[in-house]
């Protein structure tokens, strides 16, 4: 999932020099509203898959900047940062001005203005604002990544959505790699696309030795609901049944469930249930927060279940199979499916076979559950 997705703004300053912006530099200038005598950073995503710091500066009092991109080349990533959350990507492609217009509180939710003269960045920021504001669902991000003709934005929107194990991740990276080295072959993208294509290999290898994968059994879960009420996964066995991982904790696992909510009260009457295991508690490196005092962790543990309840409550999740070990990301039943990421689901047949694995979104828990009922 993990869509923890970005925001993208653009600026800064730089000491005026003879030439004229865009002569020889990659140049950035605008006007934030709302920025006036802010810091405004520059940076530039580097080998290592980390943003590295380029140069800062001050917005004027009017809200202007202007700055050329130094120390850096064609086919870079530009990170612009006012704060540490009010972004702008954009693609170094040579030189050439780049002008950005916005409102500080915009920012957050990627609305920002590129001027006409940067084709490939007014791309760039249309896909990130859907991305920020979920206009754009996880089969329309493939589908973009699929026809992108600008390689690096299509490179980091790849880094940063698709490397889950999948055979279908696996080609868009192989797409965008291809795509990228023939654009701008000394990109640092490059190296990082390749070393994660790299790990996708290896676990799609550890994936076909997995004992979790389409058409195997589905090893049972026997787990206490918040009262202390063992549930079995077998005990299902007849129905049609969403193992769910989740956690009270996880953005994104909260804003997916109403999508298992509709689909449950749906196709609840045709023999279909929701299996829920929370990832909520304390694992090994939560627990050495409280130094080994055991009354601060059965407190933790005692409040990690009370915001699991609340959670349920919250988002109205009304089937009965609500259950947890309270060890977060040491859970015996997440390490059983190899749950490295949430939420994440399987679904399994009347039979107890696995009939599919990471569902997202109603429409694509439905299109698999009507094969099944």
């Amino acid at each position: 999932m993990k869509i923890n997705f970005f925001a993208f703004l653009g600026a800064v300053l730089l000491c005026f020099s003879c030439s004229e912006p865009g002569d020889k530099y990659f140049t950035v200038k605008g006007k934030i509203t709302g920025a006036e005598n802010m810091n405004i950073y520059i940076e530039k995503y580097g080998a290592n898959s980390q943003f590295v710091m380029l140069a800062d500066t001050m917005i004027s009092a009017e809200g202007d900047f202007h700055m050329d991109v130094r120390d850096s080349k064609a086919g870079d990533l530009i990170q612009l940062r006012v704060g540490n959350r009010s972004k702008i990507y954009l693609v170094n492609t040579g030189p050439q001005v780049v002008e950005i217009t916005s409102e500080l509180n915009d920012l957050r939710t990627y609305s920002y203005t590129v001027g006409e003269g940067s084709p490939d960045n007014i791309a760039l920021s249309k896909v990130f604002n859907q991305l920020a504001t979920r206009q754009m669902n996880s089969q329309q991000i493939k589908d973009y990544l699929s026809t992108a003709t600008e390689p690096i934005s299509a490179a980091f929107i790849c880094l940063n959505t698709q490397q889950d194990g999948s055979a279908e991740n696996l080609a868009a990276f192989e797409k965008s790699i291809k795509d990228l080295q023939t654009a701008y072959p000394e990109s640092d993208l490059v190296g990082n696309m390749n070393k994660i294509k790299g790990q996708l290999v290896q676990r799609l290898a550890m994936a076909a030795q997995s004992p979790i994968k389409v058409g195997a059994p589905a090893p049972n879960i026997t787990m206490n609901n918040p009262n202390g009420k063992p549930y079995s996964l077998s005990d299902l066995k007849g129905q049609v049944v969403l193992l769910d991982f989740w956690a009270s904790w996880c953005g994104p696992c909260r804003r997916e469930n109403p999508n298992v909510v509709k689909v449950y009260e749906k196709y609840k009457d045709q023999g279909f249930t929701v299996f829920s295991v929370s990832l909520d508690g304390l694992d090994a490196r939560t627990k050495a927060r409280f130094n080994g005092d055991e009354a601060r962790i059965a407190q933790e543990l005692e409040r990690s279940r009370d915001k699991w309840i609340a959670a349920i409550e919250k988002d109205g999740l009304p089937w009965e199979y609500h259950v947890s070990d309270l060890k977060k990301w040491e859970s015996d039943a997440g390490r059983q499916y190899g749950v490295r990421s949430i939420p994440y689901t399987v679904l399994i047949d009347r039979e107890g076979n696995i009939a599919a694995l990471k569902l997202r979104g109603a429409a694509s828990i439905e299109a698999e559950l009507q094969k099944l009922l």
